[in-house]
């Protein structure tokens, strides 16, 4: 069934279980190239949440898509400026900037680099930072820069080459290497100096052109968390996560989580942080350190590949990838008051496929009321690979959305209002590239 998108609000109220296949060519006639997007309404727990109490159905707003063979893979992303625009980034994609609410899935501007690019931007001001590297076909990296930009222009303010002054990227086009604060002031990128090889955190301040401090590392930076305040930066390397003031770029404590993988998730003023692998691990600020708050084991057969923590402090959710079937994932929501028991589990409906299925990306609102995973998905497509959750008890996702290929990174608005994901032409177990982006608005 094709539908346009202006009538995509009046299905969701309708059968238990429904799908709308959605030509490409309704979504946008200018960018789209092929892949069609199926949109799913669930019917999970629809009470009044603190984010909508009187919210409409959900609803596509637009999809941007290049399919295979196009060099063109989007996997990094930031929303900027309370959810007007969505950043993105990739591997061999360059820098392309999208309008949230009244875009059509043409992008705004795009800062055309032949290499990978990394993405980070203010959640509530206009500010958007980007970082470039190329490397040769030996493998030799011939540039690294980090720029500034507004939405206005793709002319940077301002590029550092970090070439130059002896530093090299270090995954900059992978979720989460890139952090700023809420209004932009601060940056910090993970970064390498290129003689000695090693492991650091550059940080920059707005409208300035050079890192003002660094924080060098004992071994590889996996994901980067600021606080909404840019005063506090957490980092998750190896065994452990370091708590880090921006101003001076000096260590304020270290905590052991033992060995992890991209898990990680941050509230946005550093009190409460989450880690995850075999278990999922919570820890609160007591003023002078971190202290263990729980730690949880999915039935000691999954691992945590992706978390997030809300701004309220409590709200936790976390996702999970089967140790014994790779097409088997899972989603918790915990209560850091309530402790290790979930407020809810759902587990995905199961999947034959010879493509596992993977959690890439867990964001939430500032509340907690919403939330949104990102899936690598299935041959088999069984499970979309976005899931919309709204509130504390779901039957069921809330909303889906069906990529063309592997989801990967995933935002939210703190509203809970806009949600936009990026992905993988085909899936990422697959060999390929192409790319897409997605924005939808969740409630009004």
């Amino acid at each position: 069934m094709r539908v346009p998108l202006r009538y995509l609000g009046l299905l969701g109220a309708s059968a238990a279980l429904l799908h709308c296949a959605i030509s490409t060519s309704a979504l946008s006639d200018a960018s789209v190239d092929a892949g069609d997007v199926s949109v799913t309404v669930l019917d999970g727990n629809t009470e009044g949440s603190a984010d909508a109490p009187n919210s409409e159905p959900p609803m596509l707003l637009w999809g941007y898509h290049k399919p295979n063979g196009s060099p063109n893979l989007r996997s990094t992303m930031a929303m900027s400026n309370n959810g007007s625009h969505v950043w993105t980034g990739g591997f061999w994609g360059g820098g392309k900037l999208f309008k949230v609410e009244g875009g059509d899935g043409t992008p705004v501007w795009e800062y055309d680099k032949p290499g990978c690019y990394g993405v980070a931007a203010a959640k509530s001001a206009d500010v958007l930072y980007g970082a470039w590297d190329r490397k040769e076909d030996n493998g030799k990296l011939v540039a690294f820069e980090v720029s500034e930009f507004t939405s206005a222009s793709s002319t940077p303010l301002w590029t550092f080459d970090g070439l130059a002054e002896g530093y090299t990227q270090h995954s900059i086009d992978s979720q989460g290497m890139m952090a700023a604060s809420a209004d932009g002031s601060v940056l910090a990128i993970a970064a390498t100096l290129e003689v000695e090889k090693t492991s650091l955190i550059l940080f920059f301040h707005k409208g300035q052109s050079k890192p003002y401090t660094l924080h060098v590392l004992p071994s590889t930076g996996r994901q980067l968390r600021m606080s909404d305040d840019g005063t506090t930066l957490l980092v998750h390397y190896g065994s452990e996560v370091r708590r880090i003031d921006t101003a001076t770029g000096t260590e304020v404590t270290t905590v052991i989580v033992g060995s992890g993988t991209d898990a990680f998730g941050m509230s946005g003023d550093a009190s409460v942080f989450a880690q995850g692998f075999f278990t999922l691990k919570a820890f609160k600020w007591n003023g002078k350190s971190y202290e263990p708050s729980f730690e949880y084991t999915l039935d000691g057969k999954a691992t945590c590949g992706a978390l997030a923590v809300a701004d309220d402090n409590d709200s936790i959710v976390g996702a999970w990838t089967s140790t014994t079937g790779s097409q088997l994932g899972y989603v918790t929501r915990f209560s850091l008051k309530q402790g290790k028991v979930p407020a809810w589990r759902y587990d995905l409906n199961p999947d034959t496929s010879t493509t596992g299925q993977s959690a890439a990306w867990v964001t939430i609102s500032h509340t907690g009321a919403w939330s949104a995973i990102s899936w690598w998905g299935t041959e088999h497509n069984t499970n979309p690979e976005i899931m919309v959750f709204r509130d504390e008890a779901p039957a069921a996702p809330y909303f889906g959305i069906d990529l063309p290929g592997s989801g990967f990174a995933a935002e939210m608005s703190g509203d809970g209002r806009f949600l936009t994901a990026v992905g993988k032409g085909v899936h990422a177990n697959q060999t390929g590239n192409g790319g897409s982006v997605v924005a939808a608005e969740l409630h009004r």
